[in-house]
């Protein structure tokens, strides 16, 4: 594509480029504003309903006016072609900072996500969901800026409405359980997406790291996290507190929303450096970008994210995200972080078309009230005032600690919706009841509770002993021991092989090595039974989908339903052949698989 302007703007350099298409620098030619302009490829064209999807989210990115939103200012067609033009951003994305090696503190991070908090409000308020927050779609400005890009490029290559059932899209490393799992999405998916950023940039990596992206979504799904602190001492409680909130499994588990998440930030923020104040000691921190990165940004690390997409409205590669809304020093780096939406339903049989769209400023829902205005409406402004009051009286009351009461009844909502893992997700609630109201007529109760959770703790706290340890000075039970208790295996896995741990244990004669482990491995298999039930109930409904779609590809008959019925029974097998309770349906699977080939080998001549 050899563009020489698009629309008002002369187009200049190339920044990056990549299997979406090209992005440009570009100079409007009457103000010299310089900015992204992203052109779709032509490879792209023969997908007849993204000229829909592209309308629909240019729609969408028209409502979002924000100074930590990448701005959209218009949009066009020339020659068949769809582009758009976006703000350009000087600076680094967040993931490169990660991959030269940078390592924010708690306070850094803090300050990252009250911006993106009131980035996701003015979006989430307007009904927009990002769905693929991740560093690379996080721009940080020289001055310590940051600015959300890429609003509305998840829906646009992969929309609910228009992909097959169970599709999905996003960045596996910081995908919500419910995008991992197919389901619809809410604003809560993006605030445990801002949990899997923070995460990483304070330990360096996501939340879930694998080489295998299967491995990954399941880890998404079922596996909790370990806490910050383990990465970074230096972490407060309070803040590994919250982060563990976001990343929370159950979206209404997570905080609300991310208004409540900028005040909760704030005040933590306020409270911890007034405590540390107070201890004499001070600290100063830079959130600007690195002025001088030393290292290769195209090296491989662990902050490394892999794109996901299933779907018929998807293409067949992954998703190459172009991030043109930066100025780099590398057209190699701009290649690889760039990000582009455009498209044109069919090239070849569509009219050559030329038009551009600015968006304006009434597009953009701005209310703005000059002194004039005011003058004239001193009703509405005494109501707003009034409004005003009555929400900081809100926002008083809301600030005030949780009663006795409250802190009961969320405890036990916790423990009535998960009775065996509940006491970990309310254990802060817990102490603080027991601080709080030790002579509270609900304390012994309450009590009880801590007890239970002392418990626990003895299996997660063996656990962290045994990795201390060198592989050779480990016993083989305490090796069998640590492997049936990775997180990365199904909970039905961990059961069965801790069972039979404690089998072989109760059949030998005890020692004090032995005995410490029987006991670890008995309170695991406590805390993992409902886990593992609910599981293998999922597992078990994802297969019998999978196996009846399967069976009406077959009965279609046709060569290319044969195909995708062969390739959904060979996921099937290859996805669960180590799960005990799926043999029966991977038999069923294999059955089918024999049949189809007897079929295909009596109609060859």
């Amino acid at each position: 594509m050899n563009f020489k302007k698009l629309g008002p703007y002369d187009i200049g350099q190339q920044l990056g480029r990549g299997g979406m298409g090209t992005v440009f620098e570009g100079t409007n030619e009457e103000t010299g504003e310089r900015v992204a302009v992203k052109v779709l490829s032509q490879s792209l064209a023969t997908d007849e309903g993204f000229r829909e999807r592209f309308e629909q989210e240019i729609e969408t990115l028209r409502k979002l006016r924000h100074e930590n939103i990448v701005r959209l200012f218009g949009f066009g067609e020339q020659d068949g072609t769809l582009f758009y033009v976006m703000e350009l951003v000087d600076g680094t994305s967040l993931e490169q900072e990660l991959r030269l090696g940078r390592k924010f503190d708690w306070e850094e991070a803090t300050k990252i996500a009250v911006q993106m908090c009131r980035g996701l409000k003015h979006a989430h308020d307007r009904g927009v969901i990002h769905r693929d927050i991740k560093p690379a779609n996080l721009m940080l400005t020289p001055e310590g800026e940051i600015k959300i890009s890429d609003f509305g490029i998840a829906k646009l290559f992969g929309s609910s409405g228009m992909t097959m059932a169970g599709g999905v899209i996003g960045t596996a490393e910081f995908m919500a359980p419910e995008q991992a799992d197919g389901r619809p999405v809410s604003h809560r998916s993006d605030l445990y997406s801002l949990g899997g950023v923070l995460y990483a940039l304070i330990a360096g990596r996501p939340p879930f790291v694998s080489k295998s992206i299967v491995d990954v979504l399941q880890m998404q799904r079922f596996s909790k996290p370990e806490p910050l602190r383990r990465h970074n001492a230096d972490v407060p409680r309070e803040f590994d507190d919250i982060i563990m909130q976001l990343l929370a499994k159950d979206p209404q588990e997570r905080i609300a929303n991310s208004a409540l998440l900028m005040r909760r930030l704030e005040s933590t923020e306020r409270g911890l450096t007034k405590r540390r104040t107070l201890k004499g000691d001070d600290h100063d921190f830079d959130l600007t970008p690195n002025a001088a990165p030393m290292g290769d940004p195209g090296a491989t690390s662990q902050v490394d994210v892999t794109r996901v997409e299933t779907g018929r409205g998807s293409q067949a590669d992954s998703v190459d995200l172009m991030a043109p809304t930066r100025q780099t020093g590398s057209e190699d780096i701009a290649a690889t972080q760039a990000s582009v939406v455009a498209g044109n339903a069919n090239a070849s049989s569509v009219t050559p078309v030329t038009h551009y769209t600015t968006v304006a400023e009434d597009d953009l829902g701005e209310d703005l009230l000059t002194s004039d205005d005011a003058t004239r409406n001193w009703p509405q402004i005494t109501l707003l005032a009034s409004a005003l009051i009555a929400v900081i009286g809100l926002v008083w009351w809301f600030m005030q600690p949780p009663t006795a009461e409250d802190l009961s009844a969320t405890i036990d909502t916790a423990l009535q919706a998960d009775p065996e893992e509940g006491h970990a997700s309310v254990e802060k609630e817990i102490r603080e009841f027991l601080d709080r109201f030790p002579n509270h007529e609900e304390a012994a109760r309450i009590l009880g509770y801590q007890k239970k959770l002392d418990q626990h703790s003895i299996s997660r706290e063996y656990r962290k002993t045994l990795r201390k340890k060198n592989s050779e000075e480990l016993t083989t039970v305490q090796r069998i021991f640590l492997s049936a208790t990775d997180r990365r295996i199904s909970p039905t896995q961990s059961r069965e092989q801790l069972t039979a741990l404690v089998v072989i244990l109760n059949a030998t004669e005890e020692d004090d090595q032995d005995q410490e482990c029987l006991e670890a491995a008995k309170e695991e298999i406590g805390a993992i039974s409902d886990l593992a039930k609910a599981y293998q109930q999922r597992e078990e409904d994802f297969i019998v989908r999978n196996l009846a779609r399967a069976e009406n590809l077959v009965r279609d008959g046709s060569e290319e339903a044969i195909s995708q019925a062969q390739g959904l029974l060979h996921s099937i097998v290859t996805l669960y052949a180590d799960e005990s309770w799926a043999e029966p349906h991977l038999k069923s699977a294999q059955g089918t698989l024999r049949r189809l080939a007897e079929t295909d080998d009596q109609d060859r001549p």
